[in-house]
């Protein structure tokens, strides 16, 4: 069943899924959703490789040939937008991945690639709605094993655009600070630095 979430409430759509064989499409209509959804898939060992360097001869090597050291590990496609369409006629036909799995990430999404919306097991992380960037702040809180007071964040929120990356880099760089400094801090001058700061460092 095809599925909308937030990045929040991705454990419950994932828990079900994660020993699934077969094709598990996963769009992020904010590509920094992606960091932290493939963080948690990560959390067991996966195969990664990236949509532009597959081909029918290495899938068909990875999925259908018996490996002699035992099962093989699930397959995660990085970049999955850049796989050409033969090769995700490959990916599509579910006799080729009935014994393994295979999680294409998007962070675009072509037209070519409109029929997997249908798909059984396709997953949409969406982008922050306005009015729920609360729930966006204390998710990475608890990522960041912080707990900020309810003025602190909503100070916070009010100066962010309401992105998973500028939320997200906002509350990793009140963390690097200690108690005293925190509550020193004045938020309105909290843009500076945070856009030097590579999201990619905690992953």
């Amino acid at each position: 069943m095809s599925s909308k979430v937030f990045l929040w409430d991705f454990n419950r759509v994932w828990e079900p899924l994660s020993g699934y064989h077969g094709l598990i499409p996963m769009y992020h209509e904010d590509p920094t959703s992606e960091v932290w959804v493939n963080k948690e898939i990560r959390s067991k060992p996966y195969q990664v490789a990236l949509g532009k360097d597959l081909n029918i001869d290495w899938l068909s090597s990875y999925f259908l040939e018996l490996d002699l050291f035992g099962e093989k590990e699930p397959l995660l496609i990085l970049e999955a937008q850049n796989i050409d369409e033969i090769t995700l006629g490959f990916l599509i036909n579910k006799d080729n991945i009935a014994n393994n799995q295979c999680v294409m990430s998007f962070t675009e999404f072509p037209r070519k690639f409109s029929s997997l919306k249908k798909h059984e097991n396709y997953v949409m992380i969406q982008k922050i709605p306005f009015w729920d960037k609360l729930k966006a702040s204390r998710f990475f809180e608890l990522k960041f094993q912080l707990s900020l007071s309810t003025s602190f964040r909503e100070a916070l929120l009010e100066n962010t655009d309401g992105s998973y990356y500028e939320i997200s880099q906002r509350i990793y760089w009140l963390s690097l600070f200690n108690e005293e400094e925190k509550r020193e801090l004045d938020l309105n001058e909290t843009n500076i630095g945070i856009g030097h700061i590579d999201p990619f460092r905690f992953t």
